[in-house]
């Protein structure tokens, strides 16, 4: 169970739970993509691939055919998941609104006439106060849909033995 949660970790590139690390235009950077991450993480594992194709990805990464299948499935369910998730974030009146999915990305951000009106400074002040609000559930959901998503392994490994 622990090897497939870990797996779908590294698959969700996109989730950010605070420990992104902070990248530097400056210093160079090389992508080196092995034929795994290629297959397990290229969206083509989601239930696409061959017989034989899921058979050899399995292998690869030391898997049963049933573990990798599991593991593509429950990323695929965390990923839905993930995204039609969405966590609203507000002033405390209503003259902000900001909206962030579960992968906590921005989804969209309304500021009405009277947010415009109440001036630079304040204005300001509700958007940081909305964006804390709406990153903090996008984060919440995504340890939850992780938590959740352990619990479905453990419970199909089960199954499995």
């Amino acid at each position: 169970m622990a090897k497939i949660a870990i797996i779908l970790l590294l698959a969700l590139p996109g989730l950010s739970l605070g420990f992104s690390p902070q990248s530097s235009s400056s210093s160079p950077t090389r992508n080196v993509v092995s034929s795994v991450q290629r297959e397990m993480f290229s969206g083509s594992g989601g239930g696409s691939d061959s017989t034989d194709e899921a058979e050899q990805a399995a292998k690869s990464m030391g898997m049963t055919l049933p573990e990798y299948q599991l593991a593509m499935r429950m990323r695929n369910e965390l990923a839905q998941t993930l995204t039609d998730f969405r966590s609203v974030g507000s002033n405390d009146g209503s003259s902000v609104k900001i909206t962030y999915d579960g992968n906590v990305r921005p989804v969209s951000i309304e500021v009405t006439d009277e947010g415009i009106a109440s001036g630079k400074d304040q204005l300001e002040k509700d958007l940081l106060k909305a964006w804390g609000v709406a990153v903090e559930g996008g984060q919440k959901a995504a340890q939850d849909a992780m938590q959740t998503m352990q619990k479905n392994i453990a419970v199909e490994m089960q199954k499995m033995m």
